[in-house]
């Protein structure tokens, strides 16, 4: 298990001061990039052996949102990595302990010249350590695409977008998700599945369907091959 305590920063706040959804993964995602820095597989040595950890899937619930400057602590939980696959879960709470948001997840350690999967050596691995899982039922983590789906607005990944591993950032495919749901929209649970890698220049197309009170945000290119897929409850 590791940790680091923050104070809510003004860039991971909405209108009302409060911590987005993007703020939160934003945290989770900084948490679990800053442990591999801790253990000696940071991003300089990642880089330069050519290697970079890919998100599959997201599964988020959020609780309640903190309020910007409080103190709070991100916790992260590696709890299984076999093959060139990790799962971590994620924690956000107060000082005294009051979770405001849980998350599970699954990454691909990838290199980035080849573009192909690696497995996770055993020095990783013993670095990382394994955790026991939260105790939570997550749904699986593929989505299946609904029916009916219409477009909402499209966009291009442009430079603002890409990060270190040369794609559009998680982070970001959640933001197009969440530009699509109606403003009163109070999101309590958020599921992600990302399929195929957004490079600068592509051009992204956002569409949603409603189902039994949830809304599934799918982000494609113009063929309908699919980027990433979203569903907010």
């Amino acid at each position: 298990m590791y940790e680091m305590k923050i104070r809510v920063p003004y860039n991971d706040i909405g209108v009302d001061a409060y911590m987005t959804e993007t703020g939160i993964i934003n945290e989770f995602q900084n948490c679990c990039t800053f442990q591999s820095e801790d253990i000696g597989f940071g991003l300089e040595r990642m880089l330069g052996n050519h290697m970079g950890w890919f998100l599959i899937s997201w599964q988020v619930h959020i609780y309640e949102k903190p309020y910007y400057g409080e103190n709070v602590v991100v916790e992260t939980r590696p709890y299984h990595l076999k093959g060139p696959f990790g799962n971590r879960n994620f924690i956000l709470k107060d000082e005294l302990g009051k979770v405001f948001a849980e998350a599970n997840s699954m990454w691909i350690l990838m290199n980035l010249e080849k573009e192909i999967p690696v497995r996770i050596s055993k020095e990783m691995k013993e670095a990382f350590g394994e955790d026991e899982p939260l105790d939570i039922t997550w749904p699986d983590r593929k989505i299946e695409l609904w029916d009916n789906r219409k477009k909402v607005y499209e966009f291009e990944v442009s430079p603002m977008h890409v990060d270190t591993n040369g794609h559009m950032n998680n982070t970001y495919y959640i933001d197009g998700a969440i530009a699509a749901l109606p403003k009163e929209f109070v999101i309590k649970e958020m599921y992600v599945e990302y399929k195929m890698q957004a490079k600068l220049g592509d051009k992204v197309i956002v569409t949603k369907a409603f189902e039994e009170g949830k809304t599934q945000v799918v982000l494609e290119n113009e063929p309908g091959d699919v980027f990433a897929t979203v569903v907010f409850a």
